[in-house]
Order: C-alpha cells, then sequence, then structure tokens
C-alpha cells in the first residue's frame, strides 16, 4: 500500500475509534481501559481482545474498537474491523481523485494540443537516474499524492494502454481492499500482483522508449521505490515528446518538438486529402 494510503486508512481509524461514547470503558480481554488505544499498555496485539481489535500496519500495529460490517466478512473480526476503515478512505479519497483526473485529462492529455506519443520522432530520450525525480518538485507531487495519474499518463504516451485505462488499474492495485487486510497478507497477495505488473508494464514503456528492458530490476523498483520509479519514467517519457507538465494541471511543449510535431500531423492530413482526391473517394 502506498504511503498516502496508508495515512488515509491510519486517519479514519483514529476517527472511527474515537466515535465510542466519552468516559465508557471498554472490554480489553482480559482487563478495562477509557479505550482501545491504552488496552496494550506495551504488550502489544495479544492485550487487544475483547471490544477491540488489532489494527496492523508496517511498522507494527495498534489496537482500535471493532465496528460491525455487514456483507461477506465476518461482524467484529479483525478483517473486518480493517476492511471498515478501508473502506472510509477509499469512498472518502476516490472522488477526489476522479475529479483531478478528469481535470489532468482535459488539460494534458487532450489538450489543446493532444499529448503526442512516442515512436512519433527518431530520437531516444537520455536515460534518466532513479531519483532524478528529485530534482522536479511538480513530478514529485504528482507520483506522491496522484501517482495513477502519473502512471496511466506515461502508459498513454507510449501507446501501451489508454490514459483511463492505465490510471484506472493502477488505482485498483494501489488502493485494493487488500491493501487493509495486514501489512504481511497485503504483501503477499495484492502488492505481490502490483509490483509484478508494474515491472512488466515498466518494460514494455523501456522498449517504446528504446531502452533495454530489465525485469528483475524493474521488479525491485517497484517494490522498493515504486514512485520515484514511475517519477523517472515520466521524466523520460515527456523528454521524448517534449512536454513538461507542472503543477497544476499545466503543460508546456518545447517549440522545436512541438514544430515538429505539428508539420508530422499536417503532412499526413494532406496525404489523406490527396489520396482521397486521386480516388474521389471523399465524403464516401
Amino acid at each position: 500500500m502506498s504511503r498516502l494510503g496508508a495515512s488515509a486508512l491510519l486517519v479514519c481509524a483514529f476517527f472511527c475509534s474515537s466515535l465510542r461514547e466519552a468516559g465508557a470503558l471498554v472490554d480489553c480481554g482480559g482487563n478495562f481501559a477509557n479505550d482501545c488505544g491504552v488496552c496494550p499498555n506495551g504488550n502489544g496485539e495479544t492485550w487487544c481482545n475483547g471490544e477491540c481489535t488489532w489494527f496492523k500496519q508496517p511498522t507494527g500495529g495498534m489496537c482500535l474498537a471493532k465496528v460491525p460490517i455487514p456483507g461477506f466478512v465476518k461482524e467484529n473480526s479483525p478483517v473486518g474491523a480493517n476492511f471498515y476503515y478501508w473502506a472510509t478512505a477509499f469512498t472518502g479519497s476516490i472522488p477526489v481523485m476522479v475529479i483531478f483526473s478528469c481535470v489532468y485529462y482535459a488539460r494534458v492529455i487532450v489538450g489543446p494540443p493532444e499529448m503526442p506519443k512516442v515512436g512519433i520522432f527518431d530520437a531516444t530520450p537520455a536515460r534518466r537516474g532513479l531519483f532524478d525525480c528529485l530534482s522536479k518538485p511538480d513530478v514529485c507531487l504528482y507520483t506522491t499524492f496522484c501517482m495513477p495519474v502519473v502512471a496511466g499518463k506515461n502508459y498513454h504516451i507510449a501507446g501501451i494502454c489508454g490514459f483511463w485505462p492505465g490510471c484506472c488499474f493502477t488505482t485498483a492495485l494501489l488502493y485494493g481492499p487488500w491493501a487493509s487486510w495486514g501489512f504481511w497478507p497485503g504483501i503477499a497477495g495484492g502488492l505481490t500482483i502490483l509490483t509484478c505488473v508494474r515491472a512488466f508494464l515498466a518494460g514494455m514503456v523501456q522498449k517504446k522508449l528504446g531502452f533495454q528492458e530489465h525485469f528483475c530490476k524493474n521488479l525491485i523498483y517497484s517494490a522498493f521505490c515504486m514512485p520515484c520509479d514511475v517519477g523517472r519514467e515520466s521524466l523520460e517519457a515527456d523528454q521524448e515528446v517534449g512536454a513538461d507538465v507542472t503543477c497544476c494541471c499545466t503543460v508546456t511543449y518545447d517549440s522545436k518538438v512541438f514544430n515538429e510535431f505539428q508539420n508530422l500531423v499536417e503532412g499526413t492530413a494532406d496525404k489523406a486529402e490527396r489520396s482521397c482526391t486521386k480516388n474521389r473517394m471523399c465524403g464516401h
């Protein structure tokens, strides 16, 4: 799960745990406390029982109140509580992501001008380092808070898939419900799938940009430094088409590259018009 997703879950967990009536004691499973947060008393998960459940995190965990979860998960189970916190964060953040994605698509991808794709120009961009995105604050902000949007743009430029399929697919993998079912189950399940798929797609983008593919290296980058890897990929793809995407949803093009692209588009249109006239097929 991404750092942003974990933060959202943590905020929702604190909020849901604080809804209990003030002053009421909770049953920790062997003792009572003012709230579930103080039940462990330094003893960890084993002292978090009764009306409380242990919410797993990469850095350890926290004791929170159980919540009734309707549906396919068992009521008041640890999985149910984690799913509830995930669902709260997911439904709260997705509308914001959808609105931003629509604005980004309209202003950056569609334009005008429409963002060109790689392969139009006979040129290979310079290979960037993994942490080169740190020198570009705009790229860092995009990959930290809106990684699915950046990934969708990269796949669109490379011709791997459209912007929306790439964006939705990355969102589902990054913020899927498996992210709420504990740290290690998430690593073994959803995040393992995510890193493998991401490594494969990164290799396809590299091929399109004229670079040699290294699946094992891509797998390591995807597992341990995905934001930097997506940011580097964005820098390379943008360089190929002469684009510079900045906050918020603003794109500028290198004049030389843009003029070359316009000439190619106009040349293709002229060729199609001449063919239409020659074959007397216009309008049919």
